[in-house]
């Protein structure tokens, strides 16, 4: 998620404390860049197959877990915000935002029943294809 909100920058309700969205913030190297990369791409592989584990073993409700992990992340935006000044929210109507924000959690709704009943792999397919979707929900 956090990755959406860079990417979006005046589109989304956060910005980042670069000049534009994808800038990094000034003075950080590119080691802390590559390294907060690897970090969000491990952290997903992490929940991906979390995700399949937990599901391959009773828990049946895709869509309590996707309200999980956006409570989870409403939780760990709040906390780099309030206590480690991470980035200043920018807040936008909600009506500007509001179609991109239902495609949103339909995009991880589905891609988290889609992994409760397909492989890893057809699910990072479909992720991948559904992706696209998404951004045509943004440039309209």
């Amino acid at each position: 998620m956090s990755v959406m909100a860079s990417l979006m920058g005046s589109k989304g309700t956060t910005v980042s404390k670069g000049t534009g969205p994808g800038d990094a913030p000034k003075g950080d190297s590119t080691l802390v860049i590559v390294g907060c990369m690897m970090l969000n791409f491990w952290s997903a592989v992490l929940i991906i197959w979390t995700n399949k584990f937990v599901m391959l073993h009773g828990f049946r409700w895709a869509s309590i877990l996707t309200w999980m992990h956006f409570v989870a992340s409403w939780v760990g935006l709040e906390l780099c915000h309030r206590f480690f000044n991470v980035f200043e929210p920018k807040y936008v109507p909600t009506m500007s935002v509001g179609p991109l924000v239902c495609a949103f959690i339909a995009f991880v709704i589905f891609n988290n029943l889609s992994l409760q009943y397909n492989t890893v792999g057809v699910y990072q397919l479909l992720k991948v294809r559904g992706t696209r979707k998404n951004v045509l929900v943004v440039k309209k």
